[in-house]
């Protein structure tokens, strides 16, 4: 193997390829500051303008016919977050964030829910959107 010294431009070299890279990681670094705030504003947007949060109260026979796993399911198809669980009542209630056509999607879905369930009542109240859940689940 070959080591060049100092002599042959090695040293010369090696200062050019370091001085290259610390150029590219300034350019870089000027485009991310420039880009950063345009980034933050997308986000916003997105949360404030398309982002919303329902909560639903589901009655009729919807406990033991796989509505929870079903909605679950559902959810994540839609790619909304929050969750889902049975009450005391004999109903289901469900809390779900994410994009405003997503929503309304998972509301048409409660509707009817799995086909072994048979939805009586619907209650929809919609809340601000929080962005608090990273997931959907099923809580017990």
């Amino acid at each position: 193997m070959h080591v060049p010294s100092a002599d042959t431009g090695g040293a010369t070299l090696f200062r050019e390829v370091a001085l290259s890279r610390r150029r590219a990681r300034r350019r870089s670094a000027a485009l991310d500051a420039k880009l950063r705030p345009l980034r933050r504003l997308r986000y916003a947007v997105k949360d404030r303008m398309a982002s919303k949060r329902v909560h639903l109260f589901v009655k009729g026979r919807v406990q033991g016919v796989f509505f929870r796993a079903a909605a679950q399911r559902e959810a994540r198809r839609l790619g909304v977050t929050g969750w889902v669980k049975n009450r005391n009542d004999g109903s289901v209630e469900i809390v779900a964030e994410g994009e405003e056509d997503s929503i309304k999607e998972i509301v048409g879905w409660a509707n009817h829910g799995p086909s072994a369930a048979r939805v009586d009542h619907l209650d929809v109240r919609w809340r601000g959107y929080t962005g608090e859940f990273y997931e959907f689940a099923i809580v017990d």
